[in-house]
């Protein structure tokens, strides 16, 4: 999962700006840290889908389970799945 986003921030393309040494430095590092969070982003959102296509296609007693196990987590300090997702 990580390769991809490495090999994006790998092949962001230089910094135009020219003289300042620490400017182009500075904008490079921020191109490559952009391109590397937003390859990360697809995946995770990805993730999201389908574990709430997964929830929704649950029979019914399942899904009653799956209600109450995460309810559970709640009551014990855990998050609730809309601040997961």
């Amino acid at each position: 999962q990580g390769a991809p986003a490495r090999k994006a921030a790998a092949t962001a393309p230089p910094s135009a700006v020219k003289g300042n040494v620490r400017k182009r430095a500075a904008k490079d590092a921020a191109r490559k840290l952009e391109a590397f969070t937003s390859a990360l982003s697809v995946p995770v959102k990805e993730q999201q889908r389908a574990f709430r296509a997964h929830l929704r296609a649950l029979p019914p007693f399942e899904a009653a389970l799956a209600d109450l196990t995460l309810d559970s987590l709640v009551r014990r300090g855990g998050l609730p799945l809309s601040a997961v997702l």
